[in-house]
């Protein structure tokens, strides 16, 4: 992650620095499970099954969620919840800047549960269901709280749905530092770290919890859809278009790619085979080439110092974005076009492309189950970035 580096680096080591070393960060799936409470009135299935449980703003940040014991990001995680799979099925209106859709999650118990949490704020959640049935829900601060229809053991396996609307706008991070959902001239990015992901989706928003994705997203007649993984259908449905994507390894929520605009999907291969699926923007498609020609021999380098490409895919992403946006979305590192728009293939655009590559190794591939280990991505990336300057001088 480019973004702002040293802003974010310096500012959660400042954080970490000052926390007690006695503090003991759990992973998601092994946090003690938080109490039942009777906080929040639900309501009947025959209406919405979700209402605010305080009297604050729904998705109030500033309330205390759960989470899974972080550090840094206390709020952060669902206790006693592993996600295994999410289907994330959204449309797209980018006139009213809305979402709209269904969000299902494959998940195991590590607990005895009579409910579970997901990271939600900013979510107008209209039903949730479990294994099929009709689940009681309050916004109780940061979290979606669920009441399970029936008590569940550790090691159950349930399936989660929840339909919900939400305006889409960015949001400031837990670190001051913008993130969310993106609106742009005829699309949309998405940015994850540290905390965006549960303002557009509900999840266990903590990078301890690593699932398998689909993505099904729909988009205006015309407009391109991308999200992590590979393309497995693309399809027209009345005066929308439909695109399915899909991650098969496992991937942290705030490495998810998303966007819709006026995209190509670039498709090539690279060392031994490997498919390179890239999203340009049709308009600089020519200006763009260079950075996709360098990328097969990049990843030659690298390989050749950490070992064979651990995904099943690469590409890049350039958006319409602020300048200085570089991010390590899983399999497909995402860019601004302003730092790439004359085409040039100078020292900036080298190491921006040499250190989000290096982060599939190290930060996509294998991640820190807590946020104050993100360091160890960052100094990775940083040594593989040199050692790819080094390698041209």
């Amino acid at each position: 992650m480019t973004r702002r580096l040293l802003a974010s680096v310096v500012a959660l080591l400042l954080v970490a620095c000052g926390t007690s070393p006695g503090v003991r960060t759990e992973r998601a799936d092994q946090a003690p499970p938080r109490p039942s409470t009777d906080g929040g009135s639900a309501v009947p299935s025959s209406q919405p099954t979700t209402e605010t449980a305080d009297t604050g703003e729904s998705g109030d940040t500033g309330d205390t969620g759960d989470g899974v014991g972080d550090v840094l990001f206390p709020d952060l995680g669902n206790p006693g919840l592993d996600v295994l799979h999410y289907d994330v099925d959204l449309s797209y209106d980018s006139i009213t800047d809305t979402i709209e859709g269904m969000v299902g999650l494959d998940a195991a118990l590590t607990t005895d549960r009579t409910e579970i949490t997901l990271d939600a704020i900013g979510l107008a959640t209209s039903e949730v269901t479990v294994d099929g049935r009709t689940a009681r829900a309050v916004t109780d601060g940061p979290e979606l709280r669920i009441t399970l229809p029936e008590p569940a053991s550790a090691g159950d396996e349930i399936r989660i749905e929840v339909a919900y609307r939400a305006a889409t706008a960015e949001r400031s991070s837990a670190i001051g530092l913008p993130n969310g959902w993106f609106n742009t001239t005829g699309g949309s990015y998405v940015l994850n770290e540290p905390d965006g992901a549960r303002t557009w989706m509900p999840c266990n928003d903590h990078p301890s919890d690593k699932a398998t994705y689909t993505f099904t997203i729909s988009v205006p007649r015309g407009v391109t859809a991308v999200a992590n993984g590979a393309l497995i259908e693309q399809r027209a449905e009345g005066t929308r278009d439909v695109w399915v994507w899909q991650e098969q390894r496992p991937m942290a929520t705030y490495l998810i790619l998303l966007l819709t605009g006026d995209y190509e999907v670039v498709e090539s291969t690279g060392p031994g085979g490997l498919p390179l699926v890239s999203a340009i923007l049709r308009r600089d498609r020519a200006e763009m080439q260079p950075f996709l020609d360098v990328t097969p021999g990049m990843i030659e380098f690298f390989e050749e110092l950490f070992g064979d490409y651990p995904l099943d895919g690469y590409g890049i992403a350039i958006t319409d974005s602020f300048g200085g946006l570089a991010m390590e979305t899983q399999g497909r590192s995402l860019f601004s076009r302003d730092d790439f728009s004359d085409g040039g293939l100078g020292p900036g655009q080298q190491l921006l492309l040499a250190h989000e590559l290096a982060h599939q190794w190290f930060g996509d591939a294998v991640t820190p189950a807590r946020w104050q280990d993100i360091w160890l991505n960052e100094s990775f990336a940083t040594y593989g970035q040199w050692l790819w300057m080094e390698n041209i001088r």
